[in-house]
């Protein structure tokens, strides 16, 4: 599952900085709350997803200075997607390890509350 953009972003400000130094720390991935809280407007958002800095993976989860994601990079991704309570499934965590053989598919996991996604890349399973 690679997710190409035409070039990598470039860091010109303090607030680029910070969103920067979020992603590098989640394999490239943020999400807006993520940016909201580094001080990043909603204005500045938008305008760094029409100028290519953001590419949106998902409602409110965008990557960040990375041409192609890595398992990890998607990984990531799906827990901010589901949130402060989501984790990835068993078999997923089993291949992290080298228990079992890496999986090619939508990321499983597992989430107290289902947040509707639509996303081909992602399976979203709800706890009670």
């Amino acid at each position: 599952m690679a997710l190409h953009t035409t070039s990598a972003p470039r860091c010109r400000d303090r607030h680029g900085h910070r969103a920067a130094a979020i992603a590098a720390a989640q394999h490239g991935v943020l999400s807006s709350a993520q940016l909201l809280q580094a001080g990043v407007s909603r204005s500045t958002i938008s305008r760094w997803v029409t100028s290519g800095r953001l590419v949106r993976i998902h409602a409110g989860v965008y990557a960040f200075g990375h041409l192609t994601l890595t398992r990890d990079g998607w990984w990531h991704a799906a827990l901010l997607v589901a949130g402060p309570t989501g984790v990835i499934t068993a078999r997923a965590c089993c291949s992290i390890w080298n228990v079992l053989p890496v999986e090619h598919g939508p990321v499983d996991i597992i989430a107290e509350r289902r947040r509707g996604t639509t996303a081909p890349w992602l399976r979203v399973r709800r706890v009670s």
